[in-house]
């Protein structure tokens, strides 16, 4: 039997793993209640204790596996070959990153989860050499882990037909989350405005951040250019947008960096590892200086120059239909 755990998994880029998992074929699947607009998390974290009790006690059984798509590890190694996707880098202190504000979030707590029962994982799967690398320094053995080109991209990209206005120069798609940086860049937007230089951003949030009051404030005291908007269909989004503007200061895959280049959009980004992990982006900044981030913002809008991209590197990846074959 092979089986898919993937409660904890509902918004975001995990869901998108998670649709895509979804499609291989697995004998049970374990969905999140909220995917179901129910949003009971004490029974999330009990039917994980059951699943895992569950294996322990069940006889020993070579042909059943679970993957679990949250990236936690088992607290009791399991009679089942046990697969857990790693894809949330920030379980992990960065310089970067406020301690204080690291501590108190659930991120610590997968932490903590991770260093007591990681040996108890027999498979990790992640969907780039970053995610490797973490891995290796924080104890996992390399034999173990698996890199998966999850969206099966392409080098021979086809050139897409865009008749829709470009109405943004950058687009952004994040929720608020800390690390997602949007201070830095709301920043580096206010600076430009006293350049007299007005750049249209396109911030594409979830449902959920989508009334932020500071920001929306912040928005208003300045008059800033910026629009705050849900998108369903985000293909449409980055197609109405000139460039990638991505702040992030820490990722372990980064979505936008993937579908900027599937759309044929330019990247400035955070000169970090996880944004080298692909392809050179056009222009990097240094995440933690707005006015650094200004400046490259800055010199995309009034250089004429055309920026052309480079192909991905995947050395080293396995497809999905090869990951298929492991369970």
């Amino acid at each position: 039997m092979k089986i898919l755990h993937s409660l904890g998994i509902h918004k975001d880029g995990g869901y998108r793993i998670y649709k895509k998992f979804q499609s291989l074929k697995y004998d049970k699947i374990y969905i999140d209640p909220r995917i179901k607009k129910n949003n009971y998390k004490i029974f999330i974290i009990l039917h994980r204790i059951y699943i895992d009790l569950h294996l322990f006690f069940k006889k020993k059984d070579d042909n059943t596996s679970i993957t679990y798509l949250s990236g936690t590890c088992p607290a009791i190694k399991p009679k089942a070959f046990s697969i857990v996707c790693f894809q949330n880098g920030n379980i992990f202190f960065k310089k970067n990153i406020n301690l204080f504000y690291w501590l108190l979030s659930f991120d610590f707590l997968r932490y903590i989860n991770f260093q007591l029962f990681k040996n108890n994982v027999d498979q990790w799967i992640v969907f780039t050499k970053v995610s490797r690398s973490l891995l290796i320094n924080n104890g996992v053995k390399d034999y173990k882990i698996k890199i998966v080109n999850i969206l099966n991209i392409k080098n021979n990209l086809i050139k897409k037909n865009n008749n829709i206005k470009k109405k943004f120069d950058f687009i952004y798609p994040a929720n608020f989350s800390h690390h997602k940086n949007h201070n830095n860049l709301i920043k580096a937007i206010i600076l430009l405005k006293k350049e007299k230089i007005y750049p249209s951003v396109l911030l594409t949030l979830n449902k959920q951040d989508l009334n932020n009051s500071k920001y929306l404030n912040i928005k208003k005291k300045y008059k800033l250019n910026i629009s705050f908007k849900y998108y369903k269909n985000i293909e449409k989004a980055y197609l109405s947008s000139k460039a990638l503007i991505y702040p992030s200061l820490n990722e372990t895959l980064g979505f936008p960096l993937i579908e900027a280049y599937n759309n044929d959009l330019p990247v400035i980004c955070s000169d970090l590892p996880y944004s080298h992990q692909f392809y050179k982006p056009n222009l990097v900044f240094n995440a933690d200086d707005p006015k650094d981030i200004a400046n490259k913002m800055k010199y995309f809008l009034l250089s004429k120059k055309i920026f052309s991209k480079s192909k991905f590197n995947f050395n080293e990846f396995i497809t999905i239909e090869q990951f298929q074959k492991l369970l």
